[in-house]
C-alpha cells in the first residue's frame, strides 16, 4: 500500500481544502501519524491555511516548517534562473524528510495563484512523478459545460500517466447539481481507465463563513453565545442603520447583523427575532465600537433561558476599510461580492 497521496487541482476554486479535510478524515480512522506537505507555500511569515487546518482538526503535531518544500518567491527565483532541477531537488529532499516522520503523507499541489499559472499543471505532474505519490486529480465543474469537464479530466489523466504517475482516482467537484447525471453518463461512456472517477455536486453551504470564522477574523470578543452557536453559517450581511421596524423587514435567513454596541433596540430586536417562529433565523450579531450593550440590556439578555444568538464585540479600529467576506479564512469561495461595511 502506498504511504502518500498527491492531490492535484487542475484549476482554481476547485474545493481543494475541503477535499484535503475529507481525505484526512478517512485516513485518520486507520493511519497512525499523518502528515501534510505543501511543495510551495506563499510565505514563511504567516501560517499556511491547509497545514494549519490539518494541525488543528486532526492533531498533526509536526511543526509547520517541516511540512513545506519551498516558498513561492524562492520557486519563482529558481524558475527565472533556469534551474527547475534544483527546485525539484529541494522539494524532494524536504518531502523525504517528512515521510520518515509519518505513516502517511498527503501532498497538496500548487493552486494556480502564482507560479506562472500556465506552467503549474506540468509542474504538478512532474513533481508528483518525482515524489512517487499516487495522484488524486481534482477538477472543478463550476461554470463549465459537461462536455468541457469530461474533456479536461481525460486530458489531465493522460498527462499524469505520461509523467509516470499512478492515478489513484479522479474527482470532479463543484458540479451543478442539475448536470451531475449528464456528466456521469458522459464519463461512463468514455472512461477507459481502471481507476475510478467521481462527480460531486456543488453544496452552497460550503461557500459561507461561520460566525466563529468572522469573529476570529475581526479579533472579536464573544459577549453572548456558546461554541455551538459559532458554527452557524453566515449567508448574508445586514448593517443595521434603520430603526427596528424597518430593519426587521430586511432581515433574511442566516443574516449577520452589524450594529453599534449602543443600539439596544437592534440587539433586543435580533434576539426576539431568533426566538420568534415568524422571523428568519439570524446567524449572529457583531457590535462595533468596542461597546457592550448597556448594563440593563446585558442583564436582560443574560437572563434568557435559551441561548438565542451569538453576540460579539469588535473594536472601533478593527477595520478601517471595507473587508470582503472572501478575505476571511476557511472554505469560502474566493471573489465573493459580499462586503462587510461600516465596521469602522
Amino acid at each position: 500500500m502506498a504511504n502518500s497521496l498527491y492531490i492535484s487541482a487542475l484549476d482554481q476554486r476547485s474545493g481543494k481544502t475541503v477535499v484535503l479535510l475529507s481525505v484526512l478524515e478517512l485516513l485518520s480512522r486507520r493511519i497512525g501519524k499523518l502528515g501534510v506537505f505543501r511543495p510551495v507555500i506563499d510565505s514563511v511569515d504567516k501560517p499556511d491555511n491547509d497545514i494549519e487546518l490539518a494541525q488543528k482538526v486532526f492533531g498533526v503535531d509536526l511543526p509547520q516548517e517541516s511540512m513545506y518544500g519551498i516558498t513561492r518567491d524562492e520557486a519563482l527565483t529558481q524558475l527565472r534562473d533556469g534551474d527547475p532541477a534544483e527546485l525539484l531537488k529541494r522539494i524532494l529532499k524536504r518531502f523525504r524528510a517528512l515521510q520518515k516522520q509519518c505513516d502517511f503523507v498527503v501532498c497538496m499541489g500548487t493552486d494556480f495563484t502564482g507560479i506562472v499559472s500556465t506552467l503549474e499543471f506540468g509542474f504538478n505532474a512532474e513533481l508528483a512523478g518525482h515524489l512517487g505519490c499516487p495522484v488524486l486529480i481534482l477538477a472543478s465543474g463550476r461554470d463549465r459545460v459537461p462536455e468541457d469537464i469530461v474533456a479536461a479530466v481525460g486530458v489531465a489523466h493522460d498527462a499524469f500517466v505520461d509523467e509516470g504517475c499512478a492515478v489513484a482516482a479522479t474527482l470532479v467537484n463543484r458540479v451543478n447539481p442539475d448536470e451531475r447525471t449528464e456528466i456521469e453518463t458522459l464519463l461512463r461512456g468514455g472512461w477507459q481507465h481502471e481507476d475510478p472517477v467521481w462527480v460531486l455536486p456543488e453544496d452552497p453551504l460550503l461557500k459561507h463563513p461561520t460566525m466563529g470564522e468572522i469573529m476570529r477574523a475581526f479579533d472579536g470578543r464573544l459577549l453572548r453565545g456558546d461554541a455551538a452557536s459559532l458554527d452557524r453559517a453566515v449567508r448574508d450581511v445586514k448593517v443595521a442603520a434603520m430603526h427596528l421596524p424597518h430593519f426587521l423587514e430586511h432581515v433574511s435567513e442566516g443574516s449577520l447583523v452589524i450594529a453599534p454596541g449602543d443600539r439596544a433596540d437592534i440587539v433586543l430586536g435580533c434576539i426576539a427575532a431568533n426566538l420568534s417562529q415568524n422571523c428568519p433565523t439570524i446567524a449572529g450579531l457583531v457590535l462595533t465600537g468596542d461597546m457592550d450593550p448597556a448594563p440593563q440590556v446585558d442583564q436582560l439578555i443574560g437572563g434568557l433561558r435559551e441561548s438565542s444568538i451569538p453576540v460579539c464585540v469588535v473594536r472601533t479600529d478593527t477595520y478601517t476599510t471595507a473587508t470582503k467576506v472572501s478575505d476571511l479564512p476557511g472554505t469560502m469561495e474566493p471573489g465573493r461580492s459580499l462586503t462587510l461595511v461600516a465596521v469602522v
